[in-house]
């Protein structure tokens, strides 16, 4: 053993004496270089001399070594005259041969970079292609995708791509002369974009557009067709519609006129909104937007909505938590409020908020536009106030079903205070209505409940668990399961589940219900077998997975998972369904969960909701 670390220390001794050797030399002729001596030709180039060494360039370039050694004439003369490249970079390129140091700025990168790929130097290739990467900006950004093109440098087209389709509104405004001279393809891969940033507003689109079709005089009536079928006109204020409803440009293209008016319908129909099958899809907002909220002893100035995207191959996405200029531009809720429940379906791009508001302490109903990134207000479920309730979509309809109502001298929690219900309240979202949809028969079948969970599938609404008043001061939890057909407002009891559970969530994933975490009644928490359980609505069966069938689960589902939670799908590019995501929940944990099934395993991701309070309720809506 010592022996071997004899010969590995003396092996050691002579790398860094060769290494000191080698840098010596290198030294050495700099030096030679730098004060002319034994230079045995001279490159010309713009009336410029440069004395070298054949021998050096010849060793440090393919082009060099070919030029002085293949028998040409340049290979005699002693003085070579240097084509197709710049003084400056020629200095650049031979300093870098003589002493590895290169001056990279934005007035000579691409002339080092044309003279790097004439003299097939690829080190100095990789240094100015990532100088360049990493030094786009307004002034640099066409002049590098013209170049980018030329040199066929992908790399670097998809990285000026991102900054255009970033900082959209900037470019079109500050280099328009450059942004109107490129070609019509290039202008509909940015015009069709989702990714395309117009900070919520599509008026910049279509004036980009308009710019680009007046100065291209030549483009036929075809290709404007092309591009304009691409604007998201619905997603222009109607204030700025009624400004370019009558210009002479939407006048003098039909199909520009058609999708104006076609917005201008969208607009005036508000509760329709949410169906709407043209292209509302908004620009450069695809990810997560999370509304964390929770019992607070104080009111806040407002209700944050965050905003997460989702980030990776497609095959292994992850959130992170989005923090570019766009970020502050996320609207509030916009009222000071201490909400004791809340409840949120999404639909399409928009999130549909109920609770209760303690400063009046009346019901509430909001609704979040993450296309126009607006708040409305929408009209509250008539009743009393009622928090522990669930909520689901069917069709065009919402339904708000079971809770308990309180007065304002109670806390949500002593269910004993408030009157239970199982009521079912219907919404409908194209009237803006509510109407009560509990029939006698389902009042004597149906226990009254609250804290239960509810999902849909096939227009059906399957009512989970929950907590029920059986009398004096006993509450029982539920394991019942709940089948119930708006259309025809019947009702079915489905098998029941393994465990009673209340507080917990319920999700539909590839026709299979998930019942996640939850408590076994308001106090006590589930055991470690019960934390997860999957429903078969053919075959009317449940399963608890064993542990080892959901990959030993690192976390603790029954606390991590309560009341309040939301929950949205995990998808790929390709819109495949890869897990879902359970955001908020749980006064102690703060993190979101994510069960990925191709792993068939539930574990925590980076993302934390912000703030603490007592019990985290969210609302999430996700946009792919």
């Amino acid at each position: 053993m010592g022996e071997l670390a004899s010969d590995i220390s003396a092996i050691s001794s002579l790398e860094q004496e060769f290494i000191s050797e080698e840098e010596e030399l290198v030294r050495g002729l700099a030096e030679l270089w730098q004060e002319g001596l034994l230079c045995d030709v001279k490159l010309q180039v713009e009336g410029k001399t440069f004395p070298v060494h054949r021998a050096v360039l010849a060793a440090a370039s393919p082009y060099w070594k070919a030029m002085f050694t293949g028998g040409f004439k340049e290979s005699r003369n002693k003085t070579v005259q240097v084509k197709d490249m710049r003084s400056c970079a020629l200095q650049e390129i031979i300093s870098f041969i003589y002493t590895t140091n290169l001056n990279i700025t934005d007035e000579n990168v691409m002339d080092l970079f044309s003279a790097s790929h004439i003299t097939q130097m690829a080190r100095v290739q990789k240094k100015c292609k990532t100088w360049m990467m990493d030094n786009i900006k307004l002034s640099t950004c066409f002049p590098y995708l013209e170049f980018a093109q030329k040199y066929e440098i992908k790399e670097l087209e998809n990285a000026i791509d991102l900054f255009v389709m970033a900082n959209f509104p900037d470019v079109v405004m500050q280099e328009k002369v450059k942004f109107n001279q490129i070609s019509h393809e290039a202008l509909c891969h940015y015009v069709s974009s989702d990714d395309l940033r117009n900070n919520y507003n599509e008026i910049v689109v279509y004036q980009a557009v308009k710019d680009w079709v007046r100065a291209n005089k030549n483009c036929d009536e075809k290709q404007v067709d092309e591009i304009l079928v691409l604007i998201r006109f619905a997603l222009i204020k109607p204030m700025e519609l009624s400004q370019i409803l009558y210009d002479e440009f939407v006048t003098s293209h039909k199909i520009c006129r058609e999708r104006v008016e076609e917005a201008f319908r969208y607009h005036m129909n508000i509760n329709s909104q949410p169906f709407y099958e043209g292209m509302l899809n908004p620009r450069g907002s695809h990810g997560l937007f999370i509304i964390p909220n929770g019992i607070h002893e104080e009111p806040r100035s407002n209700l944050d909505v965050r905003r997460y995207n989702v980030v990776g191959d497609g095959e292994a996405p992850i959130l992170k938590c989005f923090k570019n200029h766009d970020d502050k531009n996320i609207a509030p809720l916009g009222m000071p409020v201490v909400y004791e429940s809340m409840t949120s379906v999404a639909i399409g791009n928009f999130l549909f908020v109920f609770g209760v508001d303690n400063r009046y302490f009346q019901n509430f109903a909001k609704r979040y536009d993450a296309s126009m990134n607006t708040w409305i207000e929408l009209k509250p479920v008539t009743r009393r106030p009622t928090v522990g309730t669930c909520a689901a979509q069917s069709g065009k309809e919402i339904f708000l079903l079971g809770g308990v109502s309180v007065s304002h001298t109670r806390r949500y929690d002593e269910l004993l205070g408030g009157t239970l219900s199982n009521q079912m309240f219907r919404y409908s979202v194209e009237k803006n209505s509510w109407s009560v949809c509990t029939s006698d028969e389902t009042e004597t079948r149906i226990p009254n409940f609250t804290q239960a969970s509810a999902a849909t599938l096939d227009n059906i609404i399957y009512i989970t668990g929950g907590l029920t008043h059986v009398g004096g001061d006993y509450v029982e939890t539920l394991s019942s399961v709940i089948a119930y057909n708006p259309d025809t407002e019947t009702h079915e009891m489905k098998a029941e589940m393994n465990h009673a559970r209340c507080q917990h969530i319920s999700h539909f994933f590839r026709g299979q219900l998930y019942v996640v975490g939850g408590r076994a009644d308001r106090r006590e928490t589930l055991g470690s077998r019960a934390q997860v359980e999957i429903f078969n609505t053919v075959a009317n069966q449940w399963t608890v997975p064993r542990p080892d069938g959901l990959a030993a689960w690192s976390l603790n589902l029954s606390q991590c998972v309560r009341f309040g939670a939301s929950v949205v799908e995990l998808k790929n590019t390709e819109t495949q369904k890869l897990g879902f995501y359970i955001i908020g929940g749980s006064p102690k944990y703060t993190k979101t969960i994510l069960y990925r099934a191709d792993g068939n395993i539930f574990t925590s991701t980076d993302i934390e909701l912000p703030g603490t309070c007592e019990r985290n309720i969210c609302a999430a809506l996700t946009i792919q």
